[in-house]
C-alpha cells in the first residue's frame, strides 16, 4: 500500500473507496501497480491478461483491428468531440495517424485491409454527420471523402460482407432511432463525392404508415445524374427469401412512391412480422425494415 502525500506524476496506482454525497471519491486504498509507464501509453500486468491506459480519455468512439494492432477513431473526451485517430501497436506503444477532418463521436468504424472507413458520428447533440471517410494507412495520407450516406446516422453499427458495408440502425439527425439499413458497394471508393446535394443521392424513404395492417407506402428517389440503368425494388422475410417485386425497370430521375398491400408477387397474404424492402439502381444498395401486423 502507498499513501496519497507519497504519490509522483506519472505512477500508475488502483485507487479503492467510496463516493460521499458530494461524489467526492474517499480513498480507502491506494496499492501501486507493478508495471511502469511505458512511452507514449501505460501497460498494466496482472491477472489473466493485460491492459493499456489511453493517453486522452475518451467515450463513444470506434475501436477497429489492422493485423496485430487497434485503431482508436473519433470519441468524446472531457471538453467535446475529438478528432484523435490513434493506432495500439502490440508492446502497447500508441502512435498518432491523421486526424478525422472534423471531430466527432458516436461514428462508425470499419477496417477494410490496411485502410479504415470511418461513418458518421456527430458533432454535437443535435448535429449528426452523413458522411464517409477513408484512411489509407500505407499511403500516409489524411483522410479521403467516399460517397455520403443516404442519411446522418450517430451511434449505428457498420459490418463488411465481402465489397459491401452496411450500416445498420443509430440515431438520425433529429434523434429518432432508426431501423433501416444501408449499403455501400466498397467498388465505389474512388468515386470520392464531396458535398453531394440530395438529388444526386439514391434514397429509400420509410414506408408509411409502420407498422401497418393493410398497405403501406414506399417513397424513393432516383439521382438526377443516372443513368438509364433498371431500378429495381423487393421486399424480403428476415431469412432473406424473395416475398414481392414492387418495381422492376427503368424510372425517370426524380421522387417515386409504390404501394405494397402485404401480399406475395403470387397475390398471397403474407403473415404478420419484419419484412425489409431492398432498393437497387446503378450499383448501388439500399434497404429498410417495415412490421406488417395483421
Amino acid at each position: 500500500e502507498i499513501a496519497f502525500e507519497d504519490l509522483t506524476t506519472g505512477q500508475l496506482v488502483e485507487v479503492r473507496g467510496v463516493y460521499d454525497d458530494q461524489d467526492t471519491l474517499l480513498a480507502t486504498r491506494i496499492e501501486e501497480k507493478e508495471t511502469g509507464p511505458t512511452p507514449n501509453g501505460m501497460a498494466v500486468g496482472g491477472g489473466a491478461g493485460s491492459f493499456h491506459i489511453l493517453g486522452t480519455p475518451r467515450a463513444s468512439f470506434s475501436a477497429v483491428t489492422v493485423d496485430d494492432r487497434v485503431v482508436f477513431v473519433g470519441g468524446f473526451g472531457r471538453l467535446g468531440p475529438l478528432d484523435l485517430v490513434q493506432m495500439l501497436h502490440p508492446d502497447g506503444q500508441l502512435s498518432d495517424l491523421p486526424a478525422l477532418p472534423e471531430a466527432r463521436g458516436g461514428l462508425a468504424a470499419v477496417a477494410l485491409g490496411d485502410s479504415i472507413i470511418a461513418l458518421g458520428g456527430r458533432i454535437t447533440t443535435d448535429r449528426a454527420l452523413d458522411d464517409v471517410l477513408v484512411l489509407d494507412l500505407s499511403g500516409g495520407g489524411a483522410w479521403e471523402p467516399m460517397p455520403r450516406m443516404n442519411e446522418a446516422r450517430t451511434s449505428a453499427a457498420a459490418v463488411r460482407v465481402g465489397g459491401t458495408l452496411y450500416v445498420i440502425g443509430g440515431r438520425n439527425a433529429t434523434g429518432r432511432v432508426l431501423d433501416t439499413v444501408e449499403s455501400l458497394t466498397l467498388s465505389d471508393t474512388n468515386d470520392a463525392a464531396d458535398d453531394q446535394p440530395t438529388r444526386h443521392r439514391l434514397r429509400l424513404g420509410q414506408n408509411y404508415p409502420n407498422p401497418f395492417s393493410g398497405t403501406t407506402t414506399i417513397t424513393f428517389s432516383v439521382p438526377t445524374t443516372s443513368s438509364q440503368a433498371p431500378v429495381h425494388l423487393a421486399i424480403y422475410d428476415l431469412q432473406g427469401r424473395h416475398v414481392a417485386t414492387l418495381v422492376r425497370g427503368t424510372l425517370p430521375p426524380g421522387t417515386h412512391q409504390v404501394r405494397w398491400d402485404g401480399r406475395t408477387s403470387a397475390g398471397n397474404p403474407v403473415s404478420s412480422g419484419v419484412y425489409f424492402y431492398r432498393l437497387q439502381h446503378e450499383g448501388r444498395t439500399v434497404h429498410a425494415m417495415m412490421t406488417l401486423v395483421r
